[in-house]
């Protein structure tokens, strides 16, 4: 259980901006559906990325937006560390993978920092499938 207070059911945006001001980006945090969708725009990488969560903040869909209609990347998991691809695919590469990491934006990091119990000082150890936006290579 979360030791942060719950997002309100209506959703909750946030935006930010690099220290360069360069890039900029907007994050909505939605409930919908029984779970919560994190949906962010990163205008410097001109990138969209949607994140399906179930109610206990784990991982069930990434789909990430770079100039198509329909995603450039869209990876499945079953909440508990086996990830697909959309074509029912199975990545054996990515099995114990828990969450999924994008480094341009800190949003993927508020889905372990909601999810997991830990107080200051305290560590956890986690597996996450980390997405380079650029060669949509997935990497564990």
């Amino acid at each position: 259980m979360s030791l942060y207070p719950a997002l309100p059911p209506d959703g909750h945006t946030v935006r930010w901006s690099a220290w360069d001001g360069d890039a900029i980006e907007e994050v909505s945090f939605r409930w919908e559906n029984e779970g919560w969708t994190i949906d962010g725009v990163h205008h410097g990488a001109d990138v969209q990325y949607i994140i399906r969560l179930n109610a206990a903040w784990r991982v069930h869909q990434f789909m990430l937006f770079r100039d198509l209609e329909d995603p450039d990347l869209w990876l499945a998991s079953d909440g508990a560390g086996r990830w697909g691809e959309v074509n029912g695919s199975h990545r054996v590469d990515l099995d114990a993978c828990t969450d999924v990491d994008l480094a341009l934006t800190p949003a993927t990091a508020s889905i372990l920092i909601r999810r997991l119990p830990l107080h200051v000082g305290h560590a956890a150890e986690v597996t996450v499938a980390v997405i380079d936006v650029e060669t949509l290579g997935v990497t564990r």
